[in-house]
């Protein structure tokens, strides 16, 4: 018999291919199983079936065809397709249908443990895979080492399990178009993690449903920076959950008041609106971290923390420090207020230190105007700790740029380094 089969992204091939049909049909198997056994390698699926066990794939294209959103593939459970060295396309048009994993137990399950790092597995037609696992730390679609792409738009649902991953967990090439990644229930977590140092990319993330809400319990974990990009984050009905980003953000929609988010370095999010969410936790260095063109609906970041990269001085000569080591400084807007606790940490040779701490410099801009409040600002180093007690810290308004400026004096015929860190509290007019 013959079968059109869709194109990438859903689009019509003029390409005819012939296919044996598993479920029913003039040239029926009873399994994908049989059917790849048989070096049947265009398959369609013309009624739900169950995959009673592993089975190896050659390493040759394979074409999986659902003949539409009321077909479900089910593997029974701990099985999977496997294949040692699969370093060509496999292909599966859901066509709306649904992949479920059963009561799988076994730890770092994949439907495709293929470890070919040239492999790539193509998703088509859109539909859902569901994972109902107990104890797997990973029970995903793909081997991270394989490559895969998702055409479509796609549910990912997870088990209602501590520790079972909802499908995702790829460390090589992913693409998707649309994921909508569903908690469980009040044990689900590891929804979605993205790791690793490829090119990554989702159009639109969805994160929905019921997670648990215990400390690092992630529904989203993307730790990748700037190799991972995000069309549209849209959170939703995630209470109490915590995900972590480390990735580009293009567009961000958060309609909830209590979910724990972690930024990572090189969190980049470009615009959009986040609602009154209390808890975000930033680095201690904000290396790489953009937040622009988002409204903060309700919402405060305090106190917030920026690290000065380190700078090195000769001599006695007044230094100024900067955040990027070069010109960078903190701004202050008009009619804005900064408090700051200032720490810095200054070193000779590697060999005697100097300790700084000062508490409370307030700086404020009114009206185009940027002054210190607490008058121009100069401190000896804590005679508790170090040496270096001829060493100066000055905290002066920088009245030109409106910004808060920080220098340091060392001794004469001397080298010394310097890195600071400045915890603020913010209050606008």
């Amino acid at each position: 018999m013959a079968w059109n089969f869709p194109g990438a992204g859903g689009g019509g091939s003029a390409a005819v291919t012939s296919f044996v049909t598993v479920g029913s049909g003039s040239e029926d198997y009873a399994s994908i199983a049989a059917a790849i056994a048989a070096s049947k390698y265009n398959i369609r699926l013309t009624s739900s079936i169950t995959e009673a066990a592993s089975t190896a794939m050659p390493n040759q294209p394979i074409r999986i065809v659902f003949d539409g959103p009321s077909i479900t593939l089910t593997m029974a459970a701990n099985t999977q397709w496997t294949s040692a060295s699969y370093s060509v396309v496999f292909q599966v048009h859901l066509n709306g249908g649904t992949i479920k994993r059963d009561s799988d137990s076994s730890a770092n399950l994949y439907l495709f443990d293929f470890t070919e790092v040239l492999g790539r597995v193509d998703f088509y037609g859109g539909g859902t895979y569901r994972t109902l696992g107990s104890t797997s730390t990973s029970n995903a679609l793909c081997n991270p080492l394989v490559g895969s792409r998702m055409f479509g738009s796609y549910d990912i649902r997870a088990s209602n399990s501590g520790s079972v991953g909802a499908g995702i967990n790829c460390a090589a090439e992913f693409y998707a178009e649309s994921l909508n990644i569903i908690g469980g229930g009040s044990s689900s977590k590891n929804g979605l993690v993205l790791t690793g140092s490829v090119a990554q990319r989702i159009n639109k993330l969805v994160s929905s449903g019921t997670w648990n809400t215990a400390s690092s319990s992630m529904a989203i974990n993307i730790t990748t920076g700037s190799e991972c990009s995000i069309g549209t984050l849209e959170v939703t009905s995630l209470a109490g959950t915590e995900y972590r980003l480390g990735c580009v953000v293009e567009n961000y929609q958060d309609d909830t008041a209590l979910t724990r988010t972690v930024v990572t370095a090189d969190t980049r999010i470009l615009s959009g609106s986040i609602t009154a969410n209390q808890n975000w936790t930033f680095p201690s260095s904000l290396d790489g971290v953009v937040i622009k063109d988002v409204a903060l609906i309700g919402f405060e970041i305090e106190p917030h923390r920026i690290s000065y990269k380190e700078k090195a001085t000769t001599g006695n000569t007044k230094t100024e420090l900067f955040i990027d080591a070069s010109a960078l400084r903190l701004a202050v807007a008009s009619d804005q207020s900064y408090l700051c606790n200032l720490r810095l940490i200054s070193q000779r040779d590697q060999q005697d230190i100097a300790v700084f701490q000062f508490l409370g410099a307030t700086i404020h801009n009114d009206g185009g105007t940027t002054t210190i409040l607490n008058g121009t600002a100069s401190s000896s180093p804590d005679a508790s700790v170090g040496t270096g007690s001829t060493l100066t810290l000055h905290i002066e308004a920088d009245n030109t740029n409106d910004a808060l400026a920080v220098f340091v004096t060392a001794n004469a015929g001397q080298n010394w380094s310097h890195k600071l860190t400045v915890d603020l509290v913010e209050i606008t007019n």
